[in-house]
């Protein structure tokens, strides 16, 4: 080592470990004091690097510059080798630059996007959880409003003292005020059972658990409570959330309890899942824990029927969402979706909630746009080292001028041969290209370089990998290599990705070969067919819409000869009705399908088609016939239609059977109420009393002459007990057998000694019934007494 070398490198080495040392505390003062903490070591990262490339470019460019000149002195008799290897030296130092200010720039294209990225997010997360929290407050807010309302209280009772449907269809009707006030799916009225007393839907299933355990809370607190997002049972695809008012009451009397069934569909998650900007993959979750695992309660963008059914487990570490429920995250966090794709995202807490809400945005998404800018710094950087390697060669030609010149006279004979390939290759439409054994490109057209979007200097000497996109790349140098290796022209149909989107060819290959009969490259003509194939997929797809609607139909479709009548064509429904194949109906007649009697006959039905023919579109019910040999009723209209120019006749069929069968029904409905009419009058005006009881023993009816026994009305008897009508004369035993005797299911009669509404005290034989439904279970009691004093007179 000589002495220029070892304090060259002890120079550059001191100032390396120096610049290491001392840098970073240097670059801190140049950091503003408003840029987030995990930019702070990206920037320093940046500038150091920036800095220490600077310093390194510059000595190692003297240094060349200083070969450069020594090496342009060689001794007598020494060639121009060491002048080129002097260039290459230059060309590599600058290359090396070039390329490390280019990583740098990339890097920190990518940590300022990242940074908006975030800003964006945060703003995104912020506006929803803060929307959500106002949400949830404006719905709890409409609750105590509710639970203030003592009106509601005032009609329930009035309803209940009364017991007419006038009494209730005012609470319904303040019910379903509140539903259209305040937009709500339904508002349900319970008691401290859980029980719906009420609601403004009509007939409500029994509340789930999450509801009938927040009704009794709220009743027995007083206090305004609300469930969390729940899966109706019955259908599985609506989500409800209910808010729960408690309705003030007296002192021993039930609690009752307003809930507010609220549908998330019609505000919440639409506007969750909502993006202000377009984006292809970001969106908002909505999420909590349930035991070990996370549970989804929003619909997911990337997958259907997730609400509330999706769930991962917490053993999943990288999942944005476990992250947040275990505390991991500060101002964002990076980690995978349920999809397990990387995602970048920010969480926030949703106050007064278990909820936790999540804006993510897919990296890849994220940096598809520094790609681009990555792209066009390396599009940059290759100019850079274009321009470099241009100049250098500019250099080097000037020490090989002479060779250059004995070089003319031969190109120029080349160049005739080639102007007139060119001249015939430049006016055709197809892509022609040649390639060496090595898939480098020899020629190119216009054609191809305006397919490519590539000038010919941007193509010549370089293989389809600097071309095209690796997939394409790979797949043309395989197709190639099986034409050298064949020795033979080959014809086939190729997609590529150009820069008019992806294009279909039908491409011809050969095998080039030189004076000896070796191969030595490869000849390739291309013709875009692109439209061509898309016409051909038009076709396809039209023919396959209509067979989607033919078959998509929920009627029967017959397409008939107009002639002959002959079955060309049926729909899938019509296989389905009839129960026959579409082969086999193609060699059927009208008379296998039609009961085959008159007026249902193939001459009838041709009679019919006639008239379709003339301009008419004819519908009448016909009796047709199934595989298995079962008529049906079926209504049918044709009409005439041309299809692919042949005259046909279109015949729709419509299964009518249940109609015909529900007209009866509704007949013997009809005459049944009529029955049940003339029962009804006779209860009523029989010389017995009668009275039904439920299975508690309240009165649900009692006849005419039951209220002029007893003197009491209709009104003040229904709801009571028939205690009512008890003396102290009968003994408690006969009460106690009585009432186990009709619970067991059998009948019991016996005499009674009552008290009238008067205190009139009087003796009744009663006759006492369970009624029992079609399961055998008792839902009431029917009671039949006659006065016994009467009875013993009439005897």
């Amino acid at each position: 080592m000589t002495d220029l070398q070892f304090t060259s490198q002890s120079f550059f080495s001191l100032m390396g470990v120096g610049w290491v040392v001392f840098s970073e505390n240097l670059m801190l003062e140049f950091v503003p004091d408003f840029m987030p903490d995990f930019m702070v070591h990206t920037q320093i990262g940046i500038g150091k690097g920036l800095v220490f490339v600077l310093a390194t470019g510059f000595v190692l460019y003297l240094a060349a510059v200083w070969l450069v000149r020594k090496s342009n002195r060689p001794p007598a008799g020494e060639t121009s080798y060491s002048g080129r290897r002097a260039l290459i030296l230059v060309f590599v130092v600058l290359a090396s630059v070039t390329i490390l200010l280019a990583l740098v720039s990339i890097v920190y294209t990518l940590n300022n996007l990242k940074g908006k990225e975030v800003e964006g997010l945060e703003a995104i997360a912020d506006l929803k959880a803060n929307q959500t929290v106002a949400w949830l407050g404006e719905q709890r807010k409409t609750a105590e409003f509710v639970h203030s309302d003592a009106s509601l209280l005032e009609l329930y009772a009035a309803w209940r003292q009364s017991g007419d449907e006038a009494g209730h269809a005012r609470l319904r009707a303040r019910l379903v005020a509140y539903r259209d006030a305040f937009d709500y799916e339904n508002v349900l009225l319970l008691d401290d059972k859980g029980i719906v007393v009420s609601a403004m839907g009509g007939a409500e299933p029994p509340p789930g658990p999450n509801l009938l355990e927040t009704s009794q809370r709220a009743i027995q607190t007083g206090q305004v409570l609300s469930t969390d997002l729940y899966v109706v049972q019955r259908d599985p695809s609506r989500v409800y959330l209910d808010f729960v008012a408690p309705l003030p009451s007296p002192e021993g009397t039930p609690g009752l309890a307003v809930a507010l069934r609220v549908d998330p569909n019609r505000f919440l998650f639409p506007f969750i899942q909502s993006w202000p900007v377009p984006s292809a993959s970001a969106e908002t979750l909505l999420f909590r824990r349930e035991d070990d695992e996370v549970l989804f309660l929003n619909e997911l963008r990337h997958r259907s029927d997730t609400a509330l059914k999706q769930r991962m487990p917490m053993t999943q570490k990288k999942l944005l969402a476990v992250q947040a429920l275990e505390g991991k995250h500060q101002t964002w966090v990076e980690g995978v979706d349920y999809r397990s794709v990387p995602v970048l995202g920010v969480v926030r807490h949703i106050e007064g909630s278990a909820w936790f809400l999540v804006a993510k945005l897919d990296k890849d998404e994220l940096y598809a746009q520094a790609r681009k800018d990555a792209l066009w710094i390396g599009l940059a950087a290759t100019l850079c080292l274009m321009i470099a390697a241009a100049v250098i060669r500019l250099i080097h030609q000037r020490g090989e001028l002479h060779f250059s010149k004995i070089q003319n006279h031969q190109q120029a004979e080349k160049r005739q041969v080639l102007e007139l390939l060119d001249a015939i290759a430049e006016g055709s439409t197809d892509v022609i290209y040649a390639k060496d054994a090595a898939g480098r490109y020899l020629f190119a057209n216009r054609e191809f370089s305006r397919v490519v979007a590539k000038t010919r200097a941007e193509v010549l000497r370089r293989d389809d990998t600097a071309i095209f996109q690796p997939v394409d790349a790979e797949r043309l140098m395989d197709s190639d290599r099986e034409v050298i290796n064949a020795g033979q022209v080959v014809t086939s149909e190729e997609t590529l990705r150009t820069i008019g989107g992806i294009r279909t060819f039908l491409t011809t290959r050969g095998p080039l070969h030189d004076a000896q009969g070796r191969v030595i490259g490869i000849f390739g003509v291309a013709r875009d067919i692109t439209e061509h194939k898309q016409q051909e997929c038009e076709l396809r797809a039209s023919a396959a819409r209509f067979r989607a609607i033919f078959d998509g139909v929920s009627d029967a479709i017959f397409l008939h000869d107009a002639g002959t009548g002959a079955i060309l064509d049926v729909n899938a429904q019509m296989t389905q009705m009839y129960g026959y194949s579409r082969k086999e109906v193609r060699h059927l007649g009208i008379a296998e399908l039609s009961a085959n009697t008159p007026p249902y006959t193939e001459q009838d039905a041709l009679r019919w088609f006639a008239r379709a023919q003339q301009g008419e579109a004819p519908a009448w019910e016909w009796l047709a016939r199934r595989h298995d040999g079962s008529l049906f009723w079926v209504e049918m209209s044709v009409r005439r239609a041309e299809i692919a120019g042949r005259e046909c006749i279109l015949a729709l069929t419509r299964d009518i059977g249940e109609r015909k069968e529900a007209a009866a029904l509704l007949r013997e409905r009809i005459k049944l109420q009529e029955q049940i009419g003339i029962l009804s009058q006779a209860v009523e005006q029989s010389p017995n009393s009668i009275m039904i009881t439920d299975t508690a023993g309240n009165i649900e009816y009692v006849n005419r002459r039951f209220t002029l026994v007893t003197g009491y009305s209709k009104e003040e008897l229904l709801g009571q007990n028939p205690r009512i009508l008890s003396s102290a004369d009968t003994p408690r035993k006969v009460h106690q057998d009585l009432w186990e005797t009709i619970t067991a299911g059998r009948e019991w009669s016996g005499k009674l000694h009552n008290r009238k509404k008067s205190g009139e005290l009087f003796w009744e034989y009663e006759r006492i019934l369970p009624i029992h439904d079609a399961a055998g279970h008792i839902t009431h009691f029917l009671v039949v007494k006659e006065d016994v004093a009467e009875r013993e007179h009439g005897m």
